[in-house]
């Protein structure tokens, strides 16, 4: 609740709540069977919502091929550039787990995220524009 205004319509059913106020729009599969999803809330959710435009709308979930599910780590900074799309989800680094790479982008900022070492590390490269 910010502002004395929920954000997200309260429902009692929580598989209710996603399905009204949340999207997978994109999925990526590597070969060992991991899916990479890129979660968004509906505009429609921040429709009546006073909360600030810089909260975040998008999280890439790693859904591991054994049921586990979380989130990528580095998300959350503050100035981030946003994750836009894998490049490669494969084993980048050849040590027989897959690696993710995607590219980011932002206001004035480009670049890469490598997520390796079961996807709990990254190093990133960026850039600026100007």
């Amino acid at each position: 609740m910010l502002g004395g205004r929920t954000c997200l319509k309260e429902v009692s059913d929580a598989t209710r709540a996603l399905k009204l106020d949340l999207e997978i729009p994109a999925a990526w599969v590597a070969r060992n069977g991991d899916a990479l999803l890129r979660v968004t809330v509906r505009a429609e959710a921040f429709k009546e919502c006073d909360a600030p435009r810089t909260l975040p709308s998008q999280l890439w979930i790693l859904r591991r091929s054994n049921g586990q599910i979380r989130t990528l780590p580095g998300q959350l900074e503050v100035g981030r550039a946003k994750l836009v799309m894998p490049l490669q989800f494969d084993d980048l680094l050849r040590d027989g787990q897959a690696e993710i790479l995607p590219m980011t982008a932002g206001y004035n900022l480009g670049g890469y995220v490598l997520y390796y070492d079961g996807f709990r590390k990254l190093v990133k490269y960026t850039w600026q524009y100007h």
